[in-house]
């Protein structure tokens, strides 16, 4: 990997093979790899040094790894650190909670050597980008490093807006959910359900689904709609971009729902 620069990567896994085999993969790619056979371990690591991107198991036997997601995203000096779900589950459910709780990518096990390669290195990209556009707001002075592309930006700052949004609607116990342009949930198959589905009468869709046209215009969309299951809620969209595999960009939809206490 010539000219990219070394990351540390984090892997937490129970299986000492599994660990193993994807440190090597992690390794051939230029970066160092560190192993944790448990979340309790990883967390342990996580508090005493830098880490560039964790790649999370999702069944481990003391913590499970969506249980590790939400320490790792509720600590201010771990909030915006990139989280990969390794999963073999196929549960739409488990994948959607933990988009919800912030992780960046879901992997599906066994992990591809050429899938893990394409989304580390757009994460870690993304990551060595909002770091540098961070170091560059704060300098008052002086001179600068070369400047990222504009695209490049575009990404940086969706990245960060989308780290943002799930760690201050958590802070308020609201909901996130992430959508694809269409505005589908989270979508994992064929089968995921779109946005407007948890509307609870015909008003409250159709506020949904015109909210979504009118995001593609730009801005945010600020509604108050009654869902099935919670009642009235305020409703927050955003437009993101979101890095894919293989240098790939898609359009996203950044979703934070807010309960309101009845009046």
């Amino acid at each position: 990997m010539t000219g990219v620069r070394s990351h540390t990567v984090l892997i937490v896994d129970d299986d000492p093979v599994i660990r193993r085999v994807i440190a090597l993969q992690v390794e051939q790619l230029g970066h160092r790899a560190i192993e944790a056979s448990s979340g309790r371990q990883a967390l342990s690591i996580l508090a005493d040094q830098p880490i560039d991107v964790v790649l999370l198991d999702v069944i481990m036997p003391d913590m499970s790894g969506l249980d590790v997601l939400h320490r790792i995203k509720a600590d201010r000096r771990t909030e915006s650190l990139p989280v990969l779900i390794m999963t073999g589950l196929a549960d739409q459910d488990l994948r959607l909670s933990a988009l919800g709780l912030g992780a960046e990518e879901l992997l599906s096990k066994p992990v591809d050597r050429l899938e893990l390669g394409a989304r580390l290195r757009n994460i870690l990209k993304l990551k060595t980008l909002v770091d540098l556009l961070a170091k560059q707001s704060a300098s008052a002075s002086g001179q600068t490093p070369a400047l990222p592309s504009e695209q490049d930006r575009v990404d940086a700052a969706s990245w960060r807006a989308l780290q943002t949004l799930t760690v201050a609607a958590k802070a308020t116990g609201a909901r996130v959910l992430r959508l694809d342009d269409e505005g589908r949930m989270a979508a994992v198959d064929g089968r995921a359900a779109h946005l407007a589905d948890l509307a609870a009468d015909v008003l409250s869709r159709d506020r949904l689904v015109t909210a979504l046209k009118a995001l593609r215009q730009g801005g945010t969309q600020h509604i108050e709609v009654t869902l099935k299951g919670p009642g009235k809620c305020l409703v927050r969209l955003a437009a993101v971009t979101v890095a894919a595999g293989l240098g790939e960009r898609y359009a996203a939809t950044v979703v934070v729902i807010s309960p309101q206490e009845s009046r």
